[in-house]
């Protein structure tokens, strides 16, 4: 299976035209203007349409939303659309699993002998002890599941999901681990699929039934799942960069495209915006101590770092956390299932909570540079001046919080800075013996001058995006 995720070029539309407040307590600016800003950034980097949540502990989540449903159309995004969150789902998971600690039910220490009681006589003896916390830390040794090749039949849905589902993690837990649980952390979508699975055995309940009772529904939402594309009203399709830096749009059912069942709990989940801006500030609250549908512990517990603990991005239930550019410490996930993006990242000491998620995906070609927004979103929603470690401000950083300088910038100037400053990864597929420049920064549509809004910002709250690329995954770096 193949994805080709390769340029883009997208006439700019108008945002959605919805009655705005004039002033808002959650934005330091007025929602047309930062409704206005969001667009200047869908513009520069031609996305079809990209949204910002900002949510406080109080209040109403803002929803800034721009852009169209699909290219080549006028039919523009809503704030009750739904949108593929990908691996940002591990931590609405966790959250379901959080509920159920609350319950009683079971515990985050449970292993995976005492929540498969069957399977004791196919199970890998490291398994045995191996627990829920660890496959949320990805500390367990589970293999990855990252690529397709690697799910086999599983890839493919069957009649039976939950019997489809116990199979899938007898499989999982009868292979050699990669490592002995609790020594270290290797990402695995199979990790967090089995803590859903636990979740299904010991209720006796679907995983969805289970996040749409004990998380969405107490939050007044629904939980939804699946390619938003196949939904019965009109939602955003995804997309990627095709030949001639066109936007192409995925066909909902293009199985390359979804997450396969027995793994829908690392990476299935597609609420609406709406929905999402709420299950954040729940989240924010909690961290600030604020009980709400869980208790503000039991929030906490999930924000807190899962051993081994080194000194860099740690890893949570869900999250990965670390001291971010601007000296606050950063909550955060990116997720894609490679036709859209969902970045999410929660501030408590500064009180916020930020989505920023587009309807185009492409992980060489889109998913570094959309992942940049974030600190660029935040400083200019909302300044908190004298709060936290400010980093000296580049050019780069000036340019980003003028949106109108952006499309301004000598093009001279663009193009030295390309030649001098391009960033570059080290590359596992090539033994580490090059560095290989994103594509993101070699296509025509980033010499027009909108890579002057992409400053020098160090982000740790980066380290996974789900993707099940069989031909990308081992060329990610």
């Amino acid at each position: 299976m193949k994805r080709r995720l390769l340029g883009i070029e997208v006439s700019a539309f108008l945002c959605t035209v919805a009655a705005l407040p004039a002033h808002s307590q959650t934005l330091s600016i007025s929602p047309q203007e930062a409704r206005g800003f969001v667009d200047s950034i869908r513009v520069a980097l031609s996305l079809p349409g990209l949204v910002v949540i900002v949510a406080r502990s109080e209040g109403t989540p803002e929803i800034l939303v721009t852009g169209v449903r699909r290219v080549g159309t006028t039919d523009s995004i809503q704030v009750t659309d739904r949108m593929d969150l990908g691996s940002n789902t591990k931590a609405i998971t966790a959250t379901m699993i959080g509920a159920l600690v609350e319950q009683g039910r079971l515990t985050f220490e449970m292993t995976m002998a005492d929540a498969f009681p069957d399977l004791a006589t196919t199970m890998r003896p490291e398994f045995r002890r191996a627990t829920i916390r660890q496959l949320f830390g990805h500390a367990a040794g589970v293999h990855p599941y990252t690529d397709l090749g690697e799910f086999g039949s599983f890839a493919r849905p069957a009649a039976d999901t939950l019997a489809q589902r116990r199979a899938f993690a007898a499989r999982v837990l009868s292979q050699q681990p990669l490592f002995a649980p609790g020594t270290k952390h290797i990402y695995s979508n199979a990790g967090v699929a089995l803590a859903g699975i636990v979740a299904e055995r010991i209720t006796g309940q679907s995983y969805e039934k289970l996040v749409d009772s004990l998380v969405f529904r107490p939050l007044g939402g629904r939980a939804r799942f699946g390619n938003p594309g196949t939904d019965t009203v009109p939602q955003p399709f995804g997309h990627v960069r095709g030949r001639g830096n066109k936007a192409r749009i995925i066909d909902p059912r293009d199985a390359d495209y979804i997450a396969p069942p027995v793994i829908a709990a690392a990476g299935g989940a597609s609420v609406t915006l709406v929905d999402y801006g709420k299950f954040l500030q729940m989240h924010l609250r909690g961290m600030r101590g604020l009980d709400g549908v869980l208790k503000a512990t039991t929030i906490r517990e999930l924000h807190t770092a899962i051993a081994p603990v080194d000194s860099g991005t740690k890893y949570a239930a869900g999250w990965g956390f670390g001291i971010t550019a601007d000296g606050f410490e950063t909550h955060g996930h990116t997720g894609s299932g490679g036709a859209y993006i969902a970045i999410a990242a929660i501030q408590p000491t500064r009180d916020v909570a930020i989505a920023i998620l587009t309807n185009i995906g492409g992980d060489d070609d889109v998913s570094p540079v959309v992942a940049k927004l974030r600190p660029i979103v935040t400083q200019r929603l909302l300044p908190t001046p004298g709060a936290g470690k400010k980093p000296r401000q580049t050019s780069r950083a000036r340019s980003a919080s003028n949106p109108s300088r952006w499309q301004s910038q000598n093009t001279a100037r663009t193009h030295a800075r390309e030649r001098t400053a391009r960033p570059g990864r080290r590359c596992k597929s090539n033994g580490g013996r090059g560095i290989r420049t994103p594509k993101s920064f070699r296509t025509p549509v980033f010499k027009t001058g909108a890579i002057a809004i992409l400053p020098a910002l160090h982000d740790p709250i980066q380290y996974s995006w789900f993707s099940l690329t069989s031909t990308r995954t081992s060329q990610r770096c």
